[in-house]
């Protein structure tokens, strides 16, 4: 790790433990606003926004991340490759998954969502 020269880090981790308290109060404020977005989807795009914000600071900060050289595309690189191989592989599977079913369990599942313009109630 480059960050072995003696330098006194706890003022920028200090910064980052605030901001990802401030992150926190912006997500629960977000989740019990009423009436900020139109549609529920929309919060929770919002709330996982911040939530992959605080992440990665977590991980660039706390977990040295932002000192290595090489070490963090060795480590991320394939990591990255396998999510979304693995988010493209399944993408069939949810489109066409009511396709296989039973007449039984079709009878029997949750029907599709059907989210229009005017309702922003809906589900």
């Amino acid at each position: 790790m480059a960050g072995h020269d003696n330098v006194n880090r706890t003022p920028l981790f200090f910064g980052v433990f605030v901001l990802l308290v401030l992150l926190t109060l912006a997500s629960f404020w977000v989740a019990n606003a009423e009436g900020l977005f139109a549609l529920q989807q929309t919060k929770w795009q919002v709330m996982m926004g911040i939530s992959a914000a605080k992440a990665s600071l977590v991980v660039l900060f706390f977990m040295h991340f932002w000192w290595e050289r090489s070490w963090k595309y060795l480590l991320t690189l394939p990591t990255l490759l396998m999510a979304v191989i693995l988010v493209v592989a399944l993408i069939p599977d949810i489109l066409h998954r009511r396709a296989t079913y039973s007449d039984t369990r079709l009878n029997h599942a949750a029907a599709p969502a059907v989210v229009t313009e005017g309702n922003p109630e809906s589900p």
